[in-house]
């Protein structure tokens, strides 16, 4: 099952690390956790907020998606629509694309 919370925790690991990348290595035993976190790695990376590179087992973060850990970073109204948006059922990429309009429109009307 996915947990937002944990796409979202996952994205910043990520891209809290210099190079951007973290080791998720394959194991034939994972325990549940590190299956959970492999699952999770994989969705980051179906929505186009990080990428593998090969070997698969490290995640790369997209430049996609440092602007939406920017966006929910920066705007506390952004982060709020986009884990309401989840709550009503959007998509998670379709969310983190409304946090991130939301951020550029109140920079226009700076």
């Amino acid at each position: 099952m996915r947990d937002v919370n944990l796409l979202v925790s996952l994205l910043k690991e990520v891209s809290e690390n210099e190079s951007g990348e973290l080791i998720l290595p394959e194991y034939d035993n994972q325990s549940a956790e590190d299956q959970k976190r492999k699952h999770h790695a994989e969705l980051l990376a179906d929505s186009a907020h990080a990428t593998w590179k090969h070997p698969y087992d490290i995640l790369r973060i997209t430049n996609r998606g440092y602007d939406f850990l920017n966006a929910l970073e920066k705007s506390s109204e952004a982060k709020t629509l986009f884990f309401d948006l989840i709550d009503k059922g959007m998509p998670y990429s379709d969310a983190a694309i409304q946090a991130i309009l939301l951020v550029k429109r109140n920079l226009r009307g700076s």
